[in-house]
């Protein structure tokens, strides 16, 4: 859990925790009576950290800003994340929960949970259509105050060709590759004209990537030599990013990463597969590095990720809100106890069946 943007802990009500909010709209916890005051002036809450050199969970300040967050040695399995750190447990069913923090959603007019509640049932062809009318949905009106196909600093389109992506994988799951490729194909189109567009260089770098993610898809020439061409507009517009964190947490550039990390899913058992870490560089200072090490990475994944899913047959649903172990759900396909709560959908976190309370 190494994307600041990503990682929130939850607790139930009355459990002895309070609840602190931090400026992103995410939520943080201390025990009640610790650790609010000061740091929660600023509009971020911390939880403490351990063995800052050690690898494991990551937890720390969650606010507007990307930062840099120090290690824990430890798996967060309910009580144990409390034992590791030092801090005393809730009374009664703790749980940690790592969820996507996005603000307000595009407006998809709900074709996103359609869609969830078709892959849930192994129905990709009606998955396929319900996230094609989510992106066309979300291009021509992606929120209230953005206009069709409109930019801006945020890039809430992005979101309307991430859907679309995403429908090109579902084709492909399906069988159905000439749809799959028709789906791509438009998808190329609109990417490039929203590069055409886009003020910021940046911006249509990240486009850029989105065309490579198409071809990918649908199974088209070229991904390879679009993520190349990607990896190169990133490096040449370094000198105009001055915070490449920043850039890469707004709405445009989580969109481009999200069929990526959702197609990862299913042979990784559902968990994370694709960190931020490897999405980006190491080194911020080196802007265009930073980001371009996006479209690298994805040259060398995306494509075969995609075979993969088609050739089995089978596509996970994306990663919502996540409760591990649970003792009120249980997979009745898989057996297993771990949930995944998304689009208003509670699913298996392993094989994205429905789940049934118990």
């Amino acid at each position: 859990m190494r994307d600041p943007r990503t990682t929130t802990l939850v607790w139930p009500e009355g459990s002895g925790w309070t609840r602190a909010s931090s400026g992103t709209g995410s939520a943080t916890g201390s025990p009640s009576g610790a650790g609010e005051g000061a740091d929660n002036a600023g509009g971020a809450a911390a939880l403490r950290t351990i063995g800052p050199d050690s690898p494991g969970t990551t937890v720390g300040r969650i606010d507007r800003d990307h930062r840099e967050l120090r290690s824990v040695a430890a798996t967060v399995r309910k009580n144990t994340f409390f034992e590791a750190t030092g801090l005393p447990a809730p009374t009664r069913h703790p749980c940690v929960r790592t969820v996507r923090i996005r603000g307000m959603n595009t407006q998809d007019a709900g074709h996103c949970k359609a869609a969830v509640g078709a892959l849930a049932a192994a129905e990709y062809t009606r998955a396929g259509d319900e996230y094609t009318r989510a992106g066309w949905r979300v291009l021509a009106d992606p929120r209230p105050e953005v206009d069709t196909f409109e930019i801006g600093d945020h890039g809430w389109v992005g979101g309307g060709l991430s859907h679309l992506v995403v429908a090109a994988v579902c084709y492909r799951v399906a069988g159905h590759n000439a749809r799959a490729t028709r789906r791509a194909i438009a998808g190329v189109a609109e990417a490039r004209e929203l590069a055409a567009a886009a003020d910021h260089p940046i911006q249509r770098a990240c486009f850029l990537e989105f065309v490579g993610d198409f071809r990918a898809a649908g199974g088209l020439d070229g991904a390879a030599e679009a993520y190349d061409a990607a990896a190169d507009a990133y490096r040449a517009a370094g000198d105009a990013i001055e915070d490449p964190r920043r850039w890469a947490t707004t709405p445009l550039f989580e969109a481009a990463a999200a069929p990526l990390k959702q197609v990862a899913r299913g042979p990784a058992n559902g968990e994370i597969a694709v960190e931020w870490s490897d999405l980006h560089g190491s080194d911020p200072a080196d802007p265009g590095a930073f980001l371009a090490a996006r479209a690298s990475y994805k040259r060398q994944r995306f494509p075969s990720l995609v075979e993969r899913v088609a050739n089995e047959g089978d596509l996970a649903a994306p990663r919502g809100t996540t409760e591990y172990d649970t003792d009120h759900h249980q997979c009745p396909a898989c057996g297993s106890t771990d949930v995944n709560w998304v689009e208003n959908t509670v699913l298996c976190l392993r094989c994205s069946a429905p789940t049934a309370e118990q």
